[in-house]
């Protein structure tokens, strides 16, 4: 369940990387904001995966 959850947050990854790619110059900074609420997402859903995870033992 754990990593289920967390491989939602791809879609978000995958935006970024093409800016990344694609891009030069100032529109990085919209790249560096993408892979910030990608970074989030991420954790978010990994903890909450966690949380679910250990909920099943009690």
């Amino acid at each position: 369940m754990i990593t289920w959850l967390a491989w939602l947050s791809l879609p978000l990854a995958c935006s970024s990387t093409r800016t990344v790619l694609s891009r030069r110059g100032p529109p990085l900074n919209a790249a560096l904001v993408g892979t910030g609420q990608a970074v989030l997402a991420y954790s978010l859903l990994f903890f909450i995966g966690i949380i679910l995870s250990l909920a099943k033992f009690l």
